[in-house]
């Protein structure tokens, strides 16, 4: 059984001829007493500071689990996070360059188009330089051909034909109105008909 200081200092001792001096004793077992209930008081302190700490000990390895567990978590989002980021990154690059192939493929039948219409708009502009080139010098050997100067030679003959109203005022003179519209119809058909005229 632990002693306490009650029991120091309610301990008594009997007397035996020549024993200790008993002042001398109970000076020893006061200071005794003293010592030991600061001893005892430091203890519960210790204890009380044990106890605190243990208890913040326990609180934070809780934390820590939490912490532990959080951080566990966390990774596990993060990772699934990133994975789909790569998927779709993936599926975004794929896309991409799909669509920049389709684009090629087309800007490359698109400027075959072209070059095929450049080289037919090519040859039809070749063929109606030609065509047209024949035109010009088929015509201008025409001006140049010598039927012009017949032409040009007979015009002071086409110029001494009497006019319309030279041969009105002649026939004014011995028919009637009658016979002159006729006689009018027929001049001019006659002047129509001319060779010389139809020639030029």
């Amino acid at each position: 059984m632990a002693i306490t200081p009650l029991d120091i200092n309610s301990k008594s001792f009997s007397r035996k001829f020549k024993g200790y001096n008993p002042d001398e004793v109970d000076d020893f077992l006061d200071r005794v007493m003293l010592e030991m209930e600061s001893l005892l008081k430091e203890k519960r302190e210790l204890e009380k500071k044990i106890k605190f700490m243990s208890e913040q000990v326990e609180h934070y390895m809780s934390l820590q689990d939490t912490l532990n567990k959080s951080i566990v978590v966390a990774q596990d989002a993060a990772d699934r996070v990133i994975a789909n980021a790569n998927k779709e990154a993936d599926i975004i690059i794929g896309e991409a360059k799909r669509v920049s192939n389709d684009m090629l493929a087309n800007a490359a039948e698109n400027a075959n188009k072209v070059s095929n219409e450049t080289e037919t708009l090519k040859r039809t502009a070749s063929v109606f330089r030609k065509k047209f080139q024949l035109l010009v010098e088929s015509q201008l050997d025409m001006i140049q051909n010598q039927e012009w100067d017949r032409l040009l030679e007979t015009q002071t003959q086409i110029a001494e034909v009497p006019t319309i109203d030279e041969v009105l005022e002649e026939r004014v003179q011995t028919s009637h109105f009658d016979d002159l519209h006729e006689t009018i119809v027929l001049e001019e058909n006659h002047i129509i008909e001319t060779p010389e005229n139809l020639e030029v």
